[in-house]
């Protein structure tokens, strides 16, 4: 009595892996529709944009993908906003920005929101740590040593901890200061590690630029953790303005990608 209906590990899975493609055939048609809007040049108007940002590894859009759409359409003015996701979101329910990129999905009836790629995190340590000069390590050595506390919350920490969970183990969070020093402190000093976002094709810089003395690692292929980077707006909300944007970011990441792509194998 009073047990209720539970789902099995496998129901879950399944459940999940569902959600996923029903989401991802929303994200092909909004991309289709994105595709298919008005590619004159004779837009006007203004857009307010929040970026997430870490305070370890800056923007996670770089700045020349957005400035080839105020190239492409210069009656578009743009303003960025460079913050957390989670302040980001706070800002689009608030109307202070009218589109935010953020990680992870926004599930707000009253807002849009579609994936624009996906990011695989990555393990940064010094590289006199004990896991330095790997090719990959399991979740099980990672938890031996403090972790920093991811700065977004809403997305990569819950999907952190999920993979700890899955393999019955409790990692040891640290909070650390938002500071390139303290950073730096903790992996030279603590042998900390930190999660960081490995997509070198969209920004600026990657954490290895900050930090000229750590190894980035990836995880066993059966643990690593992937997160979405989305974009996210109010519904009616500038919806000719935002899908000439989708537009740009969508062509622009799958140039980047190409290039990338072409660097790496020539």
């Amino acid at each position: 009595m009073g047990r209720g209906i539970e789902a099995t590990s496998d129901g879950a899975l399944l459940a999940t892996k569902a959600t996923e493609i029903i989401q991802g055939c929303e994200d092909l048609k909004r991309y289709a529709d994105a595709l298919g809007c008005d590619s004159e040049t004779g837009a006007f108007g203004s857009l307010r944009i929040a970026i997430a940002s870490s305070p370890y590894e800056g923007s996670i859009i770089s700045r020349a993908l957005l400035d080839k759409l105020a190239r492409r359409y210069p009656g578009i003015k743009l303003e960025l906003i460079y913050s957390s996701s989670g302040a980001g979101l706070s800002a689009l329910y608030e109307d202070v920005v009218d589109v935010s990129i953020v990680l992870g999905r926004v599930k707000m009836e009253q807002f849009t929101c579609i994936k624009l790629f996906e990011s695989e995190l990555r393990i940064a340590v010094d590289k006199l740590h004990p896991l330095a000069k790997r090719c990959c390590v399991p979740l099980s050595d990672v938890v031996s040593y403090p972790i920093a506390k991811p700065h977004d919350l809403r997305c990569c920490y819950q999907a952190i901890v999920a993979q700890f969970e899955r393999i019955n183990f409790s990692p040891c969070f640290v909070d650390l200061p938002p500071f390139i020093e303290s950073c730096g402190r903790f992996l030279k000093e603590e042998s900390g590690v930190v999660f960081v976002l490995h997509e070198p094709s969209q920004r600026e810089s990657s954490f290895s630029d900050l930090y000229a003395n750590v190894d980035l690692i990836s995880l066993n292929q059966d643990e690593r953790i992937t997160v979405p980077v989305c974009i996210a707006w109010r519904k009616g909300n500038k919806e000719k303005l935002i899908s000439l944007l989708q537009k740009s970011l969508i062509r622009s990441l799958k140039d980047e990608r190409r290039m990338a792509h072409k660097n790496m194998m020539g």
